[in-house]
């Protein structure tokens, strides 16, 4: 059976039982504590997770009635587990069927970070006129502070508990309220009750059975999304209490948040925020101890009406061209085994390869004086992306997306195919694409000395034309260099001062709590 087919059996065997047992069983999975990462993989929790959510989406499953046994339940983790793919068998749907199961496990295998802060710092550091950040304190009605604050806080609880273990908001009621506020403000919108949750899946299956589209509304993709209730990660128990799906869920789903929910605003939250990222992305090349020559200082050597890219490290070896593509990057560009459909939806990154080019062209004409660059034989492309993407390199977007990818790659402009010299300096295997959490991992890198940008990508380039050594995700490259992962400068003082905010108000109620007890 085909997962559409798989997914309706279930709807229909689950329809004996309550949905809170079922909830019950699911959380019983999802909350079980192990050893470490690969024994907490092992048990696949995105498969109870998917099963809760088929359970929740169903108005014919009734919140109470008889309970849904393990073994029940188990069966239908493994009736999705063994669905079976369509008949499409292209190398390019296969490839993207794999790339796509890959991507729950990959977050699951992730160890928690302070990266959840990454946005709200960002923003925190813009003027409050700036659209973005007004966007921000009107969606999230509180201020990016308040929000690292708030998250803070919340995830000090949960570190606290074990994972089974509700969190009481009324265990907060004796701090002041310049905490409780933000604190309560982001409970109500990291969570919701079933009935809520039924609502939102109702809403989402009716807007796709709408859809002008002629695909089918319960898509193979779904099987291998990471966790939908990542979007709430937190259950609402009651009117004080919630309850984390998961640790890896609750810890990505408020890692992910601030973007999720400015995602809906479409282009007035990217148009926004790109030149916000872009600026955070040179600030980390000049934290790496790398002078870049930016498009601006570019611009100045030649006329502003030139193409650039973000930032340029020539080098007589090879120029390293840094380019940043901020954009929503829905969970539909991961998961979609449908190329036509992703190679739409990466033209951002399609943009940035046609920009790497034709300033390869500009560094090699009269235009430009830069005889390091000039001399050059080779120029390397990274795209830093605001989400992974899990395509390490040009390579795999030929394999993956489509055979011609770069014989017809921006349609949407004049430019249709690259000149032999300009495919022959920037080739498929020197564009590597990495998310910006691994860009900061290689900062740490080039900045511990071991190792530079440009040997960075040479080496990717050499595993790049090699199927046994090609990397997806270039943090597997990258942890060769490094004991630890770096943490930005952004995040650690964010963080610091985040928490001596945060301290300072417990001080300053202590020493209160003690004048009025002497």
């Amino acid at each position: 059976m085909t997962y559409a087919e798989v997914a309706k059996k279930i709807r229909n065997r689950l329809r004996r039982y309550s949905l809170i047992s079922i909830i019950n069983v699911g959380l019983n999975h999802l909350t079980q504590q192990h050893d470490n990462k690969e024994k907490a993989l092992r048990a696949m929790p995105w498969l109870p997770a998917l099963v809760m959510k088929l359970a929740i989406e169903d108005e014919m499953i009734s919140m109470h009635g008889d309970l849904c046994p393990s073994a029940e339940f188990d069966a239908c983790c493994n009736a999705i587990w063994n669905a079976k793919r369509g008949l499409d068998e292209s190398v390019q749907v296969a490839l993207l069927g794999v790339r796509a199961l890959m991507h729950a496990q990959f977050i699951f295998q992730r160890s928690e970070t302070f990266g959840f802060l990454r946005w709200a710092a960002l923003i925190s550091r813009i003027d409050a006129s700036h659209p973005c950040r007004s966007l921000f304190e009107r969606v999230f009605s509180m201020t990016p502070d308040d929000f690292m604050m708030a998250a803070i806080l919340l995830i000090s609880q949960f570190k606290k508990e074990a994972p089974q273990q509700p969190i009481d908001l009324r265990d907060y009621s004796a701090l002041p309220e310049e905490l409780t506020k933000p604190l309560y403000q982001l409970v109500r919108l990291l969570s919701k009750d079933l009935s809520e949750l039924r609502v939102q899946l109702q809403g989402e299956l009716r807007s796709r059975l709408d859809s002008k589209t002629k695909r089918s509304a319960r898509q193979e993709s779904e099987r291998h999304e990471f966790p939908w209730l990542a979007k709430y990660p937190l259950l609402k128990l009651d009117q004080t209490r919630v309850l984390a799906w998961n640790p890896t869920i609750f810890f990505h789903g408020l890692e992910e948040f601030v973007h999720i929910r400015l995602s809906e605003f479409g282009q007035d939250y990217t148009d926004s925020f790109s030149q916000v990222f872009e600026d955070y992305v040179i600030e980390l090349i000049q934290e790496s101890g790398t002078h870049a020559i930016t498009d601006q200082e570019f611009k100045c050597l030649g006329n502003k009406g030139m193409s650039a890219v973000d930032a340029l490290i020539p080098h007589a070896e090879g120029n390293v061209f840094i380019e940043c593509k901020m954009s929503l990057f829905a969970d539909a560009v991961l998961l979609s085994d449908h190329p036509p459909f992703v190679s739409e939806k990466l033209k951002r990154i399609r943009k940035a390869i046609v920009q790497g080019w034709k300033v390869g062209d500009l560094l090699r004409s009269d235009k430009i004086k830069l005889s390091d660059a000039k001399s050059a034989d080779n120029d390397y492309l990274i795209v830093v992306t605001s989400r992974q993407l899990l395509f390490g390199n040009g390579l795999h977007l030929k394999q993956m997306v489509d055979e011609q990818f770069f014989d017809h790659i921006f349609p949407e402009s004049n430019f249709m195919s690259p000149s032999k010299e300009q495919l022959s300096r920037m080739p498929p295997q020197n564009i590597t694409i990495l998310s910006i959490e691994e860009f900061e991992h290689l900062v740490g890198a080039v900045k511990s000395k071991k190792v530079t940008y440009l040997s960075f990508v040479q080496q990717l380039s050499k595993n790049a034309s090699n199927p046994k050594t090609a990397k997806m995700v270039a943090d597997q490259e990258i942890r060769k260099y490094v004991d630890k992962w770096y943490i930005p400068n952004l995040l650690t003082n964010s963080r610091d001062r985040v928490v001596a905010q945060l301290n300072a108000v417990f001080n300053c109620r202590d020493r209160i709590k003690s004048r009025t007890y002497k």
